[in-house]
């Protein structure tokens, strides 16, 4: 496997940690939301990533909260994948 493939897994791995958590503590609330939903909070998420990356110039931009913004567009990203796959898909 390479290092890029080890990369990716644990990454995933991760995702799939926090998707469970939150998914415990508030419940499968993205279905209600459909894929329209979905997509605004992933527009949202990106919105904050470019003003994170381009418009801050404040040290308090740190690479830890870039990445929680990422992995909140990727779990976002995997659930409406989620939707899709299933019979829940309002678009």
């Amino acid at each position: 496997m390479s290092d890029w493939e080890k990369i990716f897994e644990k990454v995933n791995k991760e995702n799939k940690a926090l998707f469970l958590l939150k998914n415990e503590q508030y419940g499968s609330a993205f279905e209600s939301l459909g894929i329209k939903g979905l997509f605004v909070m992933i527009w949202g998420d990106a919105n904050k990533l470019r003003v994170n990356l381009w418009e801050k110039s404040s040290p308090a931009v740190t690479e830890e909260k870039l990445k929680d913004i990422l992995r909140d567009i990727s779990i976002t990203a995997n659930m409406a994948l989620m939707l899709m796959e299933s019979d829940l898909n309002e678009t």
